[in-house]
């Protein structure tokens, strides 16, 4: 046996390395090389070192080009939920629709097209007064204008109802359309007080009153067309004074009861016809009256006689005063029929006379079931929506009032009357 210890076959330790004091292990310096970063491989999770273009474990390739790591990319997202792909182009598709709404639908456009429907219904009702007007002469007899007149009046006053509560907007044209549908409405006041009554005291005013009526609607001209819708007031103003000085005298004999007589015996009864029936004109003016009375209030009163008390009594005494009209104008229907004539077109005549009592006998009717209808929804509601209601039935009978009268007018110049046809 060797003699030699076996401290000597100990590795001696230099002086770049030291002894842990503790353990006695030999231990190396910090700045000694250290082991390169590793990876995992994608396909088979083998440690790779970084920077290796391919894994020596399976041979897949580490590195990629940028077209290669895009679709590789691609392939692990996620595509979003189909709900999520239609919600994005429908609030895109919503937010162009409010954008065409907003440039289509403005409101000032809104605005001013419901106000030319309006100005357009009063444009309407003028220009058929102002045919009306043009056409009256001094023994012309006033019934149609009068009418026209009346029915103008009437759309106005709904117009002026229906834009009451809407607002002006920044434009200011239902401020203007209110001013002159005001202005124009002295205006229609003031034809029908005349046409009603030729020594009416409004007489003296209507011209300046229809200057500046005609002046308020040309001011709105801008809204819809109101070119001549006023005409006809000189010739009003001149029939009127002829009527209110009285007609000069005309061929034929005058009865015992202050009117004339012709030669003909057909005109003759049928003169007598119509003036039984002109009795109950009375009644037929002061009903419409006691309507409009209801409607706009007894402060507004604009027929003969006195004013009712109130809203309510007013419509009673129109129910009262139409029912008498209906009666009557059935009456006049069968003593126009009752006229006895042989001759086919003094049958034609005599029909159309009765057709027009009975139109007038349906007018009526058609309003005292309306005020018995509607009597719950209290005296204003009712006047006006039978006022509304009636309109198509007095159409109905202006037209066969004035289908009777172009048939007889003939008649009775054949017989030297050469007047007005007297008035139902």
């Amino acid at each position: 046996m060797s003699d030699t210890s076996t401290d000597d076959l100990r590795t001696p330790v230099g002086d770049d390395e030291h002894r842990d004091d503790a353990s006695g292990d030999v231990l190396l310096d910090d700045d000694g090389p250290a082991e390169p970063p590793v990876i995992g491989c994608t396909r088979c999770d083998a440690r790779v070192v970084m920077g290796s273009r391919y894994c020596p474990s399976c041979g897949v390739p580490l590195v990629r080009s940028g077209e290669q790591a895009a679709t590789a990319l691609s392939r692990t997202r996620r595509r979003a939920p189909i709900l999520v792909r239609l919600l994005v182009p429908l609030i895109l598709l919503g937010i162009l629709y409010a954008i065409w709404y907003v440039a289509n639908l403005d409101p000032l456009e809104k605005e001013k097209d419901s106000l030319k429907t309006q100005v357009s219904r009063v444009v309407a009702d003028h220009r058929t007064l102002s045919d009306r007007l043009e056409e009256l002469e001094g023994e012309t007899d006033p019934a149609a204008a009068l009418g026209a007149a009346r029915a103008a009046l009437s759309t106005l006053r709904d117009v002026q109802d229906e834009t009451e509560g809407v607002e002006s907007g920044t434009t200011g044209r239902t401020t203007r359309v209110r001013r002159a549908l005001a202005t124009d409405r002295l205006y229609l006041s003031a034809v029908v007080s005349v046409l009603a009554d030729p020594r009416s005291k409004v007489l003296s005013q209507l011209g300046a009153r229809s200057a500046r009526a005609a002046a308020a609607l040309k001011d709105i001209d801008d809204i819809a067309n109101t070119k001549d819708a006023i005409r006809g007031t000189k010739v009003l103003g001149i029939a009127v004074r002829a009527r209110a000085s009285g007609s000069r005298s005309k061929p034929g004999t005058t009865g015992s009861a202050g009117r004339r007589t012709s030669s003909s015996p057909f005109v003759n009864k049928v003169d007598a016809a119509l003036q039984k029936g002109d009795g109950i004109r009375s009644q037929l003016t002061r009903g419409f009256a006691l309507l409009r009375a209801a409607r706009d209030g007894v402060s507004a009163w604009d027929g003969q006689g006195a004013a009712p008390e109130s809203q309510d009594a007013a419509l009673d005494a129109a129910a009262t005063a139409f029912r008498s009209v209906a009666t009557s104008r059935a009456s006049s229907a069968a003593r126009a029929r009752a006229i006895d004539t042989k001759q086919d077109n003094q049958r034609a005549i005599t029909e159309k006379l009765a057709v027009a009592y009975e139109a007038g006998a349906a007018t009526a009717t058609k309003i005292t079931g309306c005020i018995a209808s509607f009597d719950n929804t209290g005296p204003e509601g009712v006047a006006r929506q039978c006022l509304q209601g009636v309109r198509g039935a007095s159409k109905t009978e202006a037209t066969a009032v004035a289908a009777f009268a172009s048939s007889y007018r003939p008649a009775r110049e054949a017989a030297g009357l050469t007047g007005p046809v007297p008035a139902f």
